[in-house]
């Protein structure tokens, strides 16, 4: 008598029928647990189980927006949410990133001198009587040129220091009992 297959009647396959034979293998890189395996969504059988790792590199690259993140399989969305760190370290040292960073604190710093001076010139000669009419067109040209370099100093400084690093919590619908 010819064994009963649960897929030729329409039935679903329990999750635990088919990885027990074969092992669970992550469907996007197709290795066996060797990370930590999850169940992100609905999928059963060979395509319930990817590795954290994998999900998040794949999430990463596929999706722009996280809250389009969802299995193209049963299309039901991931449950995920967004850590950020700020790391205290230099970037990768390449030129052209250097070279930009450079230009923009050469930039930033000679706007800084320029409406610095620009000011302390006005000062002097508000002290001595002179330009009194051109006052308030001096503090339109100067303030905003002197607030512009100094946001602009901060952000280089902080861009070549700072490194800020996302993370992709993923909930696991095991843990979770996702429908």
């Amino acid at each position: 008598m010819a064994k009963h297959h649960p897929c030729k009647e329409g039935e679903k396959l329990k999750s635990s029928e088919t990885y027990d034979v074969v092992g669970k293998i992550c469907r996007i890189c197709l290795e066996e647990d060797e990370n930590r395996m999850i169940s992100p969504c609905s999928c059963l059988g060979h395509s319930k189980f990817v590795h954290e790792e994998c999900l998040k590199i794949w999430i990463k690259v596929k999706f722009t927006n996280m809250d389009e993140a969802k299995c193209e399989v049963c299309k039901e969305k991931f449950q995920t949410k967004i850590s950020k760190h700020v790391i205290f370290k230099r970037k990768k040292d390449e030129p052209e990133i250097v070279y930009k960073n450079v230009k923009l604190l050469i930039i930033g710093i000679i706007m800084l001198v320029s409406s610095m001076s620009g000011l302390i010139l006005l000062i002097l000669f508000l002290d001595r009587g002179r330009f009194s009419m051109f006052f308030g067109i001096s503090i339109l040209i100067f303030s905003p040129t002197l607030v512009f370099s100094t946001a602009l100093l901060i952000r280089t400084i902080f861009k070549m220091c700072f490194e800020v690093e996302h993370e992709i919590i993923l909930a696991d619908c095991e843990t979770i009992h996702c429908k």
